[in-house]
């Protein structure tokens, strides 16, 4: 039996390394959770009796890293996003993502264009998506345009804010939808209906069929799988199959009406693609098998 010692915070049973824990033991492994903020002493025993030492977003933790090695461990660390993003664009981050890096002997990461930014600091990663269970089945029927985004009031600007908005007001018309968001805190824009936090998002995604995320930066969203699933038009900042591409305030203008022009198409390539690419079972298998435990 394969023992992982999981490094993580394990706040929810949906963030990534309760979930991986919570995998690997589903598989007949052995999970260690190991905290953040254990002390060291306890972080030493638990890694002991590891065979592999695993965290994800932990690529700046170099005395962790080198402490697994030093224990003759597997070492694993799973970037995700926005720590890619620290690595690039934060100095201090980028030095202690480089004094981390030898002591990692994989890095994993769950997207393509992180895998390229990643190189760019000298980091080499393999690609294994860290996917949530969603509905995988094309539900959506054809319907009128509506625009669904995701923005958190306290980093809407880093999710798109000015685009969302300029688009709602320039096509008075369409209905928006913004999840995570309030209008206690956002413009109040008369066509755009914010939600707040949502547990049951797929009423939204039958009612809203284009989904615009065009944030500064982005991992692999579950939000944009979930959408493509449903058979939703999906505007992304990266370029990814089944997505129409836009960066800009004008590119995300032009392909909202460019797919309003269309009537709104259900997307089968989208939902094709996260049949084939991302299935939660296929996600699982290949991460379990990289760290050695052998799925049921």
């Amino acid at each position: 039996m394969t023992t992982v010692a999981v490094l993580g915070t394990f706040d929810t049973s949906a963030e990534n390394s309760e979930s991986v824990a919570r995998h690997i033991e589903a598989a007949g492994g052995r999970a260690i959770r190991i905290h953040r903020d254990e002390p060291w002493s306890s972080k030493i025993r638990k890694m002991l009796p590891s065979q592999v030492v695993y965290g994800t977003g932990f690529g700046f933790a170099a005395k962790l890293w080198a402490l697994g090695r030093a224990l003759g461990k597997r070492t694993i660390n799973h970037w995700v996003g926005t720590d890619v993003l620290m690595a690039l664009e934060d100095r201090p981050m980028r030095t202690m993502a480089r004094r981390a890096a030898p002591f990692i002997g994989l890095h994993l990461t769950v997207a393509p264009w992180l895998v390229e930014e990643l190189a760019t600091s000298g980091i080499r990663a393999s690609l294994i998506p860290l996917v949530t269970p969603v509905c995988y089945d094309l539900r959506r029927g054809p319907g009128p345009a509506g625009v669904l985004a995701y923005l958190p009031d306290d980093r809407a600007d880093f999710y798109g804010s000015q685009i969302v908005y300029a688009a709602a007001r320039q096509m008075p018309e369409i209905p928006f939808a913004v999840v995570a968001g309030t209008q206690e805190k956002q413009p109040a824009i008369p066509n755009i209906r914010y939600f707040g936090w949502v547990d049951d998002i797929a009423p939204l995604y039958e009612q809203y069929p284009i989904l615009l995320r065009v944030a500064q930066h982005d991992g692999l969203p579950k939000m944009v799988l979930e959408a493509l699933a449903f058979g939703n038009q999906v505007i992304f900042e990266y370029p990814l199959e089944g997505c129409r591409h836009a960066r800009t305030e004008a590119e995300a203008l032009s392909a909202i009406r460019d797919i309003v022009a269309e009537s709104c198409p259900i997307n089968e390539a989208g939902s094709r693609l996260v049949q084939e690419h991302y299935r939660h079972d296929q996600v699982v298998t290949a991460l379990l098998q990289t760290l050695g435990v052998s799925p049921r």
